[in-house]
This record gives structure tokens, sequence and C-alpha cells, in this order.
């Protein structure tokens, strides 16, 4: 029986609504969260996994719409909207992400 291949289970379409409305948690808060605090905002985001969840800001990431790091106190990753970095005069561009 040779390899089976299954469908997608999110379309594109959905993918990329997941992005913009991660995009939004992220453009409303002031501070970085964590993939628990965005789920927590939004009902569309609760239902996904924290693995799909970090795929689409892993993807955000690399697009240069999301900034993330690593908290020091629990070691988690914290995301930030870029936007709102540069909005609070982060020198986003000598970052280190």
């Amino acid at each position: 029986m040779p390899g089976r291949r299954s469908a997608p289970k999110y379309t594109t379409e959905q993918n990329v609504d997941f992005g913009m409305r991660v995009l939004g948690v992220l453009a409303e808060a002031p501070e970085a969260l964590e993939i628990k605090q965005i789920q927590a905002s939004d009902l569309m985001l609760n239902n996904l996994t924290t693995q799909k969840l970090a795929r689409v800001l892993s993807e955000l990431s690399e697009m240069g719409l999301v900034l993330k790091s690593k908290s020091k106190s629990n070691g988690r990753m914290k995301y930030k909207a870029r936007a709102m970095c540069e909005e609070q005069g982060y020198d986003v561009e000598r970052m280190v992400y």
C-alpha cells in the first residue's frame, strides 16, 4: 500500500484569517504576549492547538510582521507586533530577534 496523503486540515483562506486575527490581537496589546494569552484574546484562535498557532506566528515572524523573543522569567516565547514596537519608539532594525 503506497503512502497515504491526507488533505490539509485548514484551507489557505483559513490560515490567512488566523494570521490576520493574530496580528489584530498583537496590534492591540502594548506588551509582548505568550501563545496562551493570544489564544485567550480571540474566540476563533481559542480552538486552535498551540502547535498550529506557533506555526502561524512563525510564518508572521518570517515575514517581519511579528517580533519574537524568549522570556527570561519562564523561558517561553513572547510575541509582539513590529508596528507596536515602532509605535513605542523601539529601533526595530537594531533589535536582536
